[in-house]
């Protein structure tokens, strides 16, 4: 059907050894050349989940390939995927902004909107650390706080105005 469609395909069947099948997804990652893994997790397994880890998790920490987790609303079936908004967690770096590339082919692809995200801290939320520092310098600490805000929005406007600028997405 998707050869029919003009969608290249490929079926394999892997005997899993050991059981082990996020192992044997590592394996066929750089065998078939991909350049993301799809997965649905079914929300089985809690308990072992917590001792060795699900599937998911542990494709989700291969360094093989990005990894797109779709959950399903039925267990042990794949829900429809629809795209309609993408939330991307930035912290002002480059780091992180990979993410955005895709995520913007991934708004554009769908017509889906794309929301942009840097989490400030605030004086609650503060280490132990930094919250000694903030109780013996709060006004220091409020001016610092002020800032990143500032410094964040400033980021998300520049970023923003650059994928409009760039037509790259509709919606921000």
């Amino acid at each position: 059907q998707f050869q029919d469609a003009g969608i290249g395909s490929d079926v394999h069947i892997d005997r899993v050894e050991g059981r082990n099948a996020a192992k044997a997804i590592f394996a066929h990652v750089p065998e078939f050349g991909a350049d993301l893994v799809l997965l649905t997790s079914h929300g089985r397994g809690a308990l072992r989940e917590k001792v060795f880890g699900s599937i998911a998790l542990q494709v989700l920490q291969s360094e093989n390939a990005p990894v797109l987790m779709v959950r399903s609303e039925i267990p042990g079936a794949a829900a429809a995927f629809r795209l309609n908004n993408i939330l991307v967690p930035l912290d002002s770096s480059p780091l992180y902004e990979p993410a955005l590339d895709v995520a913007t082919d991934l708004a554009q692809t769908f017509n889906a909107s794309l929301h942009l995200l840097v989490v400030v801290p605030t004086a609650n939320s503060l280490t132990p650390e930094r919250a000694a520092t903030a109780m013996l310098l709060p006004s220091s600490t409020r001016a610092i706080l002020d800032l990143a805000v500032n410094g964040a929005a400033e980021y998300l406007k520049a970023k923003s105005e650059k994928l409009i600028a760039q037509s790259k997405v509709l919606t921000i």
